[in-house]
């Protein structure tokens, strides 16, 4: 243990000495479903499909895992990596008739349902003020794939689609001084009218002297796009706590 101990302290001393700055992390998303879809195809229009009411999606907790790298060049922006994962599924029986994917489910039908959506952000950030407090403006490139199926006995509709969005980045943390408390915001969004993609969260750290820390906080998830966007489309939210561990070499 003490070969461990030692080896990380000399790993953070070698990071420091080069002035880089880097911090890893994991934990669990706790994420609550709302919202709609709807898939049109065949030029057969779609209902708006409820995630909640008409498919009986709950909420489940997923994993996540950061990475962010801070380094000493000022004009380069420092960088963090984020993934997250969410694969939700559901079995409900139909309270009204629906049409998606060029398929009609009828009222009193059960169908069964499953939404995934992966996505892995990269942030390029620069840091106008570091001190106690600290601003992060910059660009969040997200990658993501989006599925939203459903099916019943032979009925069968997979909507799915993957795409690179460049979005709008700002951060802001402030540090309570000789006690390894945190608290930070940040929050990436791109819109265009009515259509627009945002997630936010808000959350509290605290650090110890060796560099490890518990996080703790609440995050919100929104994608709202047209029927001519892209498939599947609607108004799809996720939100809910999240926890986890982190280190700091």
């Amino acid at each position: 243990m003490s070969a461990i101990v030692l080896g990380t302290a000399t790993a953070g001393t070698a990071h420091a000495a080069l002035g880089f700055d880097v911090s890893v992390g994991a934990g669990v998303w706790s994420q609550q479903p709302s919202g709609y879809v709807h898939y049109s195809t065949g030029g057969q229009a779609s209902s708006d499909v409820n995630l909640k009411n008409d498919l009986g999606l709950s909420s489940k907790s997923q994993g996540y895992a950061w990475v962010d790298i801070q380094h000493p060049i000022p004009v380069l922006p420092d960088v963090e990596i984020r993934y997250s994962r969410i694969n939700t599924s559901g079995s409900q029986v139909l309270s009204r008739t629906i049409t998606y994917g060029g398929q009609t489910y009828n009222a009193n039908q059960q169908v069964n349902s499953q939404v995934k959506l992966t996505q892995t952000d990269f942030l390029f950030y620069y840091q106008p003020i570091n001190n106690v407090v600290q601003l992060r403006l910059g660009l969040d490139v997200k990658a993501m794939s989006l599925s939203a199926d459903i099916s019943s006995g032979n009925q069968y509709s997979s909507a799915s689609g993957t795409a690179a969005v460049p979005m709008l980045y700002a951060g802001l943390r402030a540090n309570l001084p000789f006690t390894g408390l945190s608290a930070a915001a940040d929050g990436s969004y791109i819109g265009n009218g009515s259509d627009y993609f945002a997630d936010y969260q808000a959350r509290l750290a605290y650090e110890t002297p060796i560099g490890l820390g518990l996080q703790a906080g609440y995050r919100v998830m929104e994608l709202r796009v047209g029927n001519s966007r892209i498939d599947p489309n609607g108004d799809i939210k996720f939100k809910g706590a999240f926890a986890g561990v982190f280190y700091q070499f």
